[in-house]
């Protein structure tokens, strides 16, 4: 499911600052990234039976650095991004991203650039699309 689609369905919301965009720039969701992520952690655990703050705190941990090019990260137009996830209603989840990558963050006081809120199933799917969507070169985070 890609994030407009969730969007349109009621799924999921998405506010972000007029250039919130431009930090998929320094994203490359490979297919090869995702697929040793998925098999390191099937050896290491079941992920289905993970709680959802165990889910996310996994995938901002060791997936989403996967997906991080600090090559395009000066093209953003920031030094700094502040990300945040909202799941489920209450597991939220905010990510620093700078040239030296992704790491999760603590401070309710920084104001998201980007904010997703949805349920984890509807965030996994998309999640899934853009893999899907950058594998096929349907996607070009360069051109966003």
């Amino acid at each position: 499911m890609s994030l407009n689609t969730a969007i349109v369905a009621g799924r999921a919301t998405l506010q972000m600052e007029p250039d919130g965009a431009r930090i998929a720039a320094c994203f490359r969701p490979t297919l090869e990234a995702a697929n040793s992520f998925d098999r390191e952690i099937n050896e290491r655990l079941k992920f289905n039976a993970l709680t959802t703050p165990e889910k996310l705190d996994l995938m901002i941990a060791e997936l989403l650095p996967r997906f991080f090019y600090a090559d395009n990260f000066a093209k953003t137009g920031r030094d700094i991004w502040h990300v945040a996830f909202l799941v489920d209603g209450r597991h939220r989840r905010s990510l620093l991203i700078d040239a030296d990558g992704v790491r999760a963050v603590d401070d309710p006081t920084i104001p998201p650039a980007v904010e997703i809120e949805t349920d984890i199933m509807t965030l996994m799917a998309i999640l899934r699309s853009v893999i899907a969507e950058y594998h096929t070169k349907k996607l070009d985070p360069e051109a966003l």
